[in-house]
Order: C-alpha cells, then sequence, then structure tokens
C-alpha cells in the first residue's frame, strides 16, 4: 500500500488559484490588504519552497467527508508501520465562515525532495483540452485530482496529511476584469468596435 492515496472531488469552487507561475511564502512581503508582514509572492522554480498550488471550497458535508478521509488515510498508514504522531490536521485548511464554506489547499512542489525539477500540475478545460489562459479567478469551478500524503512539520512539531495537486479540470472560468461578463456571444458580433 503506497503512502499517497488519490482522489477526485468534482463540482468545487477554486478560490485562489497559484496553478499558473511558481509561489513561495516570504515573511518580508507586505500584504495588500492589511499592515502585516508575510504573504505568497511569485518566485522562480528554483527558489526554496516554490511551488504551484490552488484552493478550493466545500460545503459543510462534503469537507467532512474529505477530512474523515484524510483522517482514515492517515490512520491507514500508521497502522501499517508508518512511524509518525497522532493525526492532528490537513495542512491548508481554513473555515470560511462569510461564505459559508470549507476552503482545502492542494499543491504541488517545484521541486521533488531529490531537487528533480517538477511538471506544473496538468490544466484542462470542460472537454480535457489543455486551458490556454491558466490564470483563471476565484468563483471558477471544476474538479480536482490530488493525492493525500501524511506529513510532518518539523518546525511545528505536528502530523497531519498534505494534499499534492495532480491535476485540474476548469468547467467554468471566471477571469478578473471581464467588462464584457454577461452577454451573450451573439450580441457581440461586429456589435462593439474594439
Amino acid at each position: 500500500m503506497s503512502d499517497f492515496k488519490e482522489l477526485i472531488y468534482k463540482d468545487v469552487t477554486f478560490v485562489p488559484n497559484r496553478l499558473s507561475t511558481p509561489h513561495h511564502w516570504d515573511n518580508r512581503a507586505s500584504r495588500k490588504d492589511s499592515d502585516e508582514k508575510g504573504a505568497t509572492v511569485e518566485c522562480g522554480v528554483n527558489d526554496i519552497n516554490a511551488n504551484w498550488s490552488i484552493r478550493f471550497g466545500l460545503d459543510k458535508a462534503r469537507a467532512t467527508e474529505l477530512f474523515a478521509a484524510a483522517e482514515n488515510h492517515f490512520n491507514a498508514r500508521k497502522d501499517a508501520g508508518l512511524k509518525c504522531g497522532k493525526f492532528e490536521l490537513v495542512r491548508g485548511y481554513i473555515e470560511d465562515n462569510e461564505n459559508d464554506r470549507f476552503i482545502f489547499t492542494a499543491k504541488r512542489n517545484c521541486k521533488t525532495s531529490k531537487g528533480v525539477e517538477a511538471k506544473q500540475p496538468k490544466i484542462v478545460d470542460g472537454k480535457g483540452i489543455d486551458l490556454l489562459d491558466q490564470r483563471f479567478a476565484s468563483g471558477s469551478t471544476g474538479s480536482i485530482k490530488f493525492s493525500m500524503l501524511p506529513t510532518n512539520d518539523p518546525s511545528k512539531k505536528n502530523w497531519g496529511i498534505t494534499m499534492y495537486v495532480a491535476a485540474v479540470q476548469v468547467k467554468e472560468a471566471k477571469y478578473g476584469g471581464n467588462e464584457l461578463e454577461g452577454f451573450d456571444v451573439d450580441e457581440l458580433e461586429d456589435e462593439i468596435p474594439f
């Protein structure tokens, strides 16, 4: 049995999308919305801790199901001989009480533990064709394929599950600043001079 467990979740709402370019956490970076320091910033694949990531939201019932699957996988690996502490958390999980949803983060490191450059997660449209504009915005919907792995955070001294994104299918892409959103395609033909 592998330490990884692969899952697919369909009909999810994507929140921040950081799949198009590598990012990492920078303790010195300024935040746009507050005076606090520390933010996720774009970087190169060779930067330390560089990764691609995406967040997706689930309703309470599906979030509870995913939490249970994560804890069950963790305990199954522990029972199979994985030397670890007790299950404490799903890494990258937050509750969004304002929007009544539960947010999970799936990532992929830009380099493997052996220093080999990893492939960017696959991003396709509803027909399975590579998505041309990968900078889709929060509110886009689709499916996500990811693997769960029991992991240890030595600095915080806790054990939990980390989700690693394999692929994303965007069925309904939204893009920020689209002033034409809401128009039918027929209405746009030869009527708006650009």
